[in-house]
């Protein structure tokens, strides 16, 4: 639009002196500004009033974000021979992104109980290759082994809820379930995927078996560790904690149904196959909040005995 306009009279009328002075400080500002390429960085840092507090946020930033502490990363299997170590193909390409270069050091994982800090060797194609400097002491050793069968749901964000609380609470083997009232179907690379972020998240040593989805036959005959089937609550009903008393030892397998729970004859079928039948309490949870609670009573109850 033009700083001039012409009035009914034919007069022209100029801008107050005051706009025509902003728009002449303006331009010539924004264009020296663009020219010498200034960054905001450097704009804080030339008010005297901001130096000082410019000076101790940057300090702070170069301090914590050049730490040290070397980040931890999913390998997969790690060779125990004094090998080259390579991460899997999606560690491989985050390690790119934050550029871990030559000489980093890193806290490796393979999912099955070893954990060992590596330095960064060189740089390929694929990813980058490092070799093994200690190993470390697993940070979960100990913890009771529990594999955790539960109904499918027809929900992924639920089901890969499910995954990650499993996962960080040490859950060693999930088993999707098809029952009578299952519904849905398992993104099983995802699930993975989500799985082994809640395993560095929480720095756990286990990655979780991930089975692919069967029935409850099948789930019945898939352990022999003692099966605790999770059912809402009846008259003189046990709780899981006097399942678990009665069951002892350091293992278990805990069933829990899908929306709605499991139906009366796959209650009973799991009684004929010797599982014990428990509540978790009065109140009706949803499936992947009844996995969770039953995993951590079960992590805590076994841990307790054990000790």
């Amino acid at each position: 639009m033009s700083a001039v306009s012409i009035a009914p009279s034919g007069i022209a009328l100029l801008p107050p002196r005051s706009l025509l002075r902003r728009k002449r400080l303006r331009i010539p500002q924004n264009w020296r500004r663009r020219e010498a390429g200034q960054s905001e960085q450097n704009r804080i840092m030339q008010r005297s009033w901001a130096r000082p507090q410019s000076a101790n946020i940057i300090a702070f930033m170069e301090h914590h974000f050049s730490s040290s502490i070397p980040a931890l990363w999913y390998a997969g299997p790690i060779p125990h021979a004094d090998g080259a170590i390579r991460l899997e193909a999606d560690e491989a390409r985050h390690a790119r992104a934050l550029r871990l270069a030559v000489g980093d050091r890193a806290i490796l994982l393979d999912g099955k109980g070893r954990k060992i800090e590596a330095e960064v060797v060189a740089w390929e194609k694929s990813g980058p290759l490092l070799r093994c400097l200690n190993n470390l002491l697993e940070s979960d050793a100990g913890w009771p082994y529990i594999a955790l069968g539960f109904g499918m749901i027809d929900d992924r964000s639920r089901v890969e809820w499910l995954v990650e609380k499993s996962v960080e609470l040490g859950v060693r083997e999930l088993l999707p379930i098809r029952t009578q009232r299952s519904e849905g179907h398992l993104h099983r690379e995802r699930l993975l995927r989500v799985a082994v972020a809640a395993l560095k998240q929480s720095q756990r040593s286990y990655l979780p078996l991930l089975h692919q989805p069967t029935t409850l036959v099948q789930a019945l005959r898939h352990s022999t560790d003692p099966l605790i089937l999770c059912h809402e609550q009846r008259v003189g009903q046990q709780t899981l904690n006097q399942a678990l008393q009665q069951h002892g030892g350091n293992r278990t397998m805990l069933l829990i149904g899908p929306e709605g729970g499991f139906t009366e004859a796959e209650v009973a079928e799991a009684e004929a196959a010797g599982a014990l039948v428990a509540t978790l309490g009065p109140a009706r949870l949803r499936a992947e909040t009844a996995a969770i609670a039953a995993a951590a009573i079960a992590g805590h109850q076994l841990l307790e005995h054990r000790s």
